[in-house]
């Protein structure tokens, strides 16, 4: 919703203007008035307006200043003068000005109107679609640490399959390997667990700098911190791109990335422990995977890491040097334990009332435990689901609100549930009343807003009413508030208060002590003669003939 703001010296035609205007259903404006240009500019100064229509001879300060003034504080408003015959010599300076417009005085009130619908529409078609890329290119580098650490929380998740989107996905958040070539894969880890979160994030990336120091002459590094403490470097050989790709120079150039990791462990690690007092240990891939594979590879070598080696401080391991247990470990469980890594995607679905995708993805983590006749992957999954549940059972609950009734003995226990198939339905009942009761919870809070904002209304019809008052009195966004509103409503803001003032101006009305110009401060009108307009316009009667009708 866009702000109009109404600037003259005349109140009357400030008052007509609003009234024109308001009449205007198409029109979704949130109208300021003001009667000078000091008026205009304080109002400048506590919100953003859109669209001015002010005169050009106003005491004090002309509309010509004020416009100068505008262009200061708030460049991107359009401004449409109200001009007589003799002002033309003014237009000159102000056509200097961007998003300038004049409306002679004496033309009709359709023009008028219109002029503000094409202010409106130039106000939309503002930000072409060169200038929007840009600036979403500006703020995609201001946050592309992020989006990268996002993109490769997806693919070490399994959810980044498609070639096509991971090529293009890849070229867009500068991610300097390439999608048609496999990568090797190497894990950091710091070792001082004493650390404070943002001593060890500051540590963690002085891991990558040495790593890259050493690494990046000959090879193509991506890294990133995927837990605290713990890094990924996805590595490709330097290719010559000036070389034909045959297939035994490709084999031998990922032989010797191979070769050139694992005698650079030892560097690294003792790097690390000179220059910056920094225990690491690295865990090196020995074996190039693709990038649709790099979930399972992922998963299988973290488990490495941390569970078989999790105990072990300042270890150097190179993945072709593994055990053969470990290198017998299926594809199904690897691909089954990149799923669990997924289950922060549940409580996101849960946190955002996204009921269907919750389903879909419980449904499969189930069905892929099932197909594993092993109660120890069944045990994990379970307990992986558990505490997603906890934040909500931890939420305060409104003493009007329905409580969620579950059983925290039997959300806890497996052992609390006769067979696999009754504690997965039970947790999907948690589930379904969780997402019952937030939906609930969401309808009762629209429910309060509405009455907040009509509770307010009626009792501060004298008060202010604009869009951004109420917008306070409730914390919402005055645009999303107005939407909000008649999404709920099925009427706009404005025509509801619209209703409350003419019910009330009904009601003052019958008393015969109260007059005009009294009834019409009460309902924060500007003038009686103001009042005496809107209430014709809405019931084709003025004040005194509606209280000579009989009651």
């Amino acid at each position: 919703m866009y702000r109009l703001l109404i600037v003259d010296d005349e109140e009357l035609i400030v008052q007509g203007l609003a009234q024109l205007i308001e009449s205007a259903n198409d029109l979704e404006l949130e109208i300021q008035l003001a009667y000078s240009a000091f008026e205009a500019l304080d109002i400048f100064n506590r919100m953003k307006i859109d669209i001015v229509l002010s005169d050009i001879r106003m005491p004090g300060m002309s509309g010509l200043a004020l416009q100068q003034e505008i262009n200061r504080l708030w460049p991107h408003a359009f401004v449409i003068f109200l001009t007589g015959h003799d002002d033309f010599n003014y237009l000159h300076t102000a056509s200097r000005n961007n998003s300038f417009n004049y409306i002679l005085k004496t033309e009709d009130d359709n023009i008028i109107v219109d002029t503000i619908r094409n202010a409106v529409q130039m106000l939309e078609n503002k930000f072409e679609r060169e200038r929007l890329v840009l600036q979403a290119n500006a703020y995609m580098n201001e946050a592309l640490p992020m989006l990268q650490k996002e993109w490769l929380t997806d693919l070490l998740s399994g959810e980044e399959k498609d070639a096509d989107r991971l090529a293009r996905r890849m070229a867009e958040l500068k991610i300097p390997l390439n999608a048609a070539q496999p990568v090797l894969l190497m894990l950091g880890r710091v070792e001082d667990r004493e650390l404070k979160s943002q001593d060890e994030t500051m540590l963690g990336f002085s891991l990558h700098t040495v790593v890259n120091e050493l690494l990046s002459p000959s090879l193509q590094l991506f890294s990133c911190m995927y837990e605290r403490g713990n890094l990924i470097w996805l590595i490709q050989p330097r290719l010559d791109s000036g070389k034909p790709d045959r297939n035994s120079d490709m084999d031998s150039s990922w032989k010797h990335a191979a070769i050139l990791i694992s005698l650079s462990l030892e560097e690294i690690q003792a790097a690390c422990k000179k220059h910056l007092g920094l225990k690491v240990s690295l865990l090196a891939g020995t074996t190039p995977v693709h990038f649709h594979d790099c979930s399972p590879s992922f998963g299988r070598l973290k488990r490495i890491f941390n569970f078989e080696y999790g105990l072990h401080k300042e270890v150097l391991l190179l993945e072709s040097q593994l055990s053969l247990s470990t290198e017998r470990e299926s594809d199904s469980d690897a691909s089954f334990q990149s799923l669990i890594g997924r289950i922060h995607r549940l409580e996101t679905y849960l946190e955002t009332s996204q009921r269907e995708p919750f389903f879909l993805l419980f449904s499969e983590l189930v069905l892929r435990a099932e197909e594993h006749a092993n109660d120890h992957i069944k045990l994990q999954m379970y307990y992986a689901v558990v505490p997603i549940f906890f934040t909500f059972l931890n939420k305060p609950l409104d003493k009007s609100s329905t409580e969620l009734d579950i059983d925290l003995g039997k959300l806890t226990q497996l052992s609390a549930h006769n067979t696999w198939e009754e504690a997965m339905d039970y947790l999907a009942k948690v589930a379904e009343s969780i997402f019952d009761y937030s939906q609930s919870n969401v309808a009762e809070l629209e429910l309060k807003v509405i009455a907040t904002i009509k509770r307010y209304i009626e009792e501060n019809l004298a008060g202010d009413l604009s869009l951004t008052r109420i917008g306070e009195v409730v914390g919402f966004n005055p645009s999303y508030l107005s939407r909000l509103y008649k999404q709920l409503t099925g009427e706009g803001l404005f025509e509801y208060i619209t209703e409350v003032r003419l019910n009330k101006a009904k009601q003052l009305l019958k008393n015969p002590l109260l007059k005009v110009h009294e009834i019409s401060m009460e309902l924060g009108f500007e003038s009686a003669a103001y009042f005496t307009k809107f209430f014709k316009r809405a019931t084709n009667l003025t004040p005194s003939e509606y209280r000579e009708l009989p009651q």
